[in-house]
C-alpha cells in the first residue's frame, strides 16, 4: 500500500512537473526531499522515474496548447505543435505525440531486454571519442536543420554558446565577461534564456494570429486512440529511427534523453525538407512525433547507467543516488539490479497514465478555448512566464538577476523573432557537455591524470 500511495505520488508530482515551466524533475526531487527521506530506496527510485514519464506526456500538452515549455525537451512541441494548434488542429498533434511516446516507451523497454545481454556494446558509448563525435554531430544536425540561413545559424549558435560560457570557470579558475559584477560569476540561468529567446518571440509571433476552431480537430476518445494507433502505421520509418535515436542519446552522459530529442527532431527536420514536405510555420506532424519519440525511450534508457552499472548521469540522478548513499547504503550496480523489473513495471503503467490523462486534460483545454479569445491566454501566458522567472530565482536567492537577465535578453529575442532560435538555445544546453568531452580528450592524450 506504500508503495502505491508513492506511485500516486509520483503521477501528480510529473503532472505538475510538466505543466509548470521551469519546474523540471530536479526541482520536484529537491521540494520532495524531506519526504523522500522516510521512504525505502525502491521508492525513491520509483518516485524519480514515474515523475519523470509523466511530465515529458503533460510537458508537450502544455507546449501545445499554451506554448509554454515544461523544460527544453519540449521545445520541439512548442515549435511544431502549437503551430498545428493554430490551425485547428492542436488535439491532433497531442493525440499523435503521446501515442507515439507510448509506443516509443514500450519499445526502449523491450529494446533493453534484449541488449541486456550485450550490455557491453552499451558501455562503449561512455568514451570521451564517442560523447565527442556524437555531440559534434548533434551541433552540426542542428545547424543544419534549421530554417535560418546557414550562416545566421552559425552566429545563433556561437551566440548560445558565448553566453552560456559567461561566469566562472572551476576548471581553469578564470572568469569569463563578467566585467566584475559578481553575480555573473554563476552563469546564465536558463529559465531567462528560453524565456528570452524562445517564448516571448513565439507569443509576439502567435498574438496577432486567430485561432482556427476547427470542429473536425480529433476529439481525445478511446476510439480515436485505436484510429492513432492505426494510423501511426503511416510513420513507422520516424517512430523506429527516433526510438533508436533517443534509446541511445539517453544512455550517453551529458546528452540524456534532452540531446536525443533534438537529434531525432532535426534529422527528422531535415528528412521532411528534402521531400518537400516541411512548411515553416506550419508544424509538422512527423516532426513532432519524432521528436516526443525519442524523448520517452531516452526517459527509460537513461535510467539504466544507473540500474546496471550504479552510475548516475544526471544531476536528478545524482540526487537520487546520494538519497540512498546518505543511509549508509552502498548504491552499486548489485544494489540496483534487484528493481529493474518491478521499475519496469512501473514505468510502463506511468505511461499508460500519460496516455489517457494527457488527452482528457487536452479536451477539458479544448472545452475552455472554445469560449475565449486566445489572445487574453498568450497575455496571461507571458505574465505566468514572468512570474515563474522570478520565483525560479527566489530559489536561487537572485530573483532580480533572474529578471534583469530576462530583460537584458528580450530585445535579442525580440529583434531575431523572425529567426529560429533553436541554434542559439542548444548551443546554450549542450554547451557544457561538449567543452567537458573535448577537455577530457586532451586531458588523456597529454597523459595527465
Amino acid at each position: 500500500m506504500d508503495t502505491i500511495l508513492v506511485f500516486i505520488a509520483a503521477l501528480a508530482a510529473g503532472t505538475v512537473t510538466g505543466l509548470v515551466p521551469g519546474l523540471g524533475i530536479f526541482a520536484a526531487l529537491v521540494i520532495a526531499y524531506v519526504w523522500l527521506m522516510t521512504l525505502d530506496p525502491f521508492q525513491v527510485v520509483m518516485f524519480y522515474l514515474v515523475a519523470m514519464s509523466v511530465s515529458q506526456y503533460f510537458g508537450s500538452v502544455a507546449s501545445t496548447v499554451f506554448a509554454i515549455p515544461g523544460e527544453v525537451s519540449s521545445i520541439p512541441a512548442l515549435k511544431e505543435g502549437h503551430a498545428l494548434f493554430k490551425r485547428g488542429l492542436g488535439n491532433k498533434a497531442i493525440m499523435y505525440a503521446a501515442t507515439g511516446s507510448f509506443i516509443a516507451s514500450i519499445c526502449a523497454v523491450l529494446i533493453s531486454l534484449i541488449a541486456f545481454s550485450n550490455i557491453d556494446f552499451f558501455y562503449k558509448l561512455f568514451d570521451s571519442h564517442v560523447q565527442a563525435v556524437i555531440l559534434v554531430g548533434t551541433s552540426a544536425l542542428i545547424i543544419l536543420g534549421s530554417r535560418n540561413k546557414l550562416y545566421i545559424n552559425l552566429l545563433l549558435f556561437g551566440l548560445g554558446f558565448f553566453l552560456s560560457y559567461i561566469g566562472y570557470h572551476t576548471h581553469s579558475g578564470e572568469t569569463f565577461a563578467t566585467f566584475g559584477i559578481s553575480q555573473l560569476y554563476g552563469g546564465i540561468p536558463l529559465i531567462p534564456v528560453v524565456i528570452a529567446l524562445i517564448v516571448v518571440p513565439e507569443i509576439l509571433s502567435s498574438y496577432r494570429q486567430s485561432i482556427e476552431k476547427n470542429k473536425k480537430d480529433v476529439i481525445l476518445s478511446f476510439d480515436s486512440y485505436k484510429k492513432t494507433f492505426w494510423d501511426l502505421r503511416n510513420y513507422k520509418g520516424t517512430l523506429t529511427r527516433s526510438t533508436i535515436i533517443g534509446y541511445i542519446a539517453g544512455f550517453i552522459p551529458g546528452m540524456t534523453f534532452v540531446a536525443g530529442t533534438s537529434i531525432a527532431y532535426y534529422v527528422e527536420k531535415i528528412i521532411q525538407r528534402r521531400k518537400k514536405q516541411y512548411v515553416d510555420n506550419q508544424g509538422n506532424i512527423p516532426c513532432l512525433i519524432a521528436a516526443e519519440t525519442a524523448n520517452n525511450a531516452g526517459v527509460y534508457s537513461q535510467m539504466l547507467p544507473l540500474l546496471l552499472a550504479g552510475i548516475p548521469i544526471t544531476a536528478s540522478e545524482a540526487l537520487v543516488y546520494e538519497m540512498i548513499e546518505s543511509r549508509g547504503i552502498d548504491p552499486s550496480n548489485s544494489f540496483f539490479a534487484p528493481m529493474i523489473g518491478l521499475l519496469t513495471v512501473a514505468f510502463i503503467l506511468s505511461s499508460i497514465w500519460g496516455l489517457f490523462t494527457a488527452g482528457k486534460y487536452a479536451n477539458l483545454i479544448n472545452s475552455i478555448i472554445a469560449k475565449i479569445d486566445f489572445k487574453y491566454v498568450y497575455l496571461g501566458v507571458a505574465a505566468v512566464m514572468l512570474g515563474v522567472n522570478f520565483i525560479a530565482g527566489s530559489g536561487m536567492y537572485a530573483e532580480w538577476y533572474y529578471m534583469l537577465v530576462l530583460f537584458g535578453l528580450l530585445p535579442i529575442g525580440v529583434i531575431l523573432r523572425k529567426c529560429d532560435m533553436m541554434p542559439c538555445l542548444f548551443a546554450f544546453v549542450l554547451s557544457y557537455p561538449i567543452e567537458s568531452s573535448f577537455r577530457r580528450i586532451i586531458t588523456i592524450h597529454s597523459g595527465v591524470v
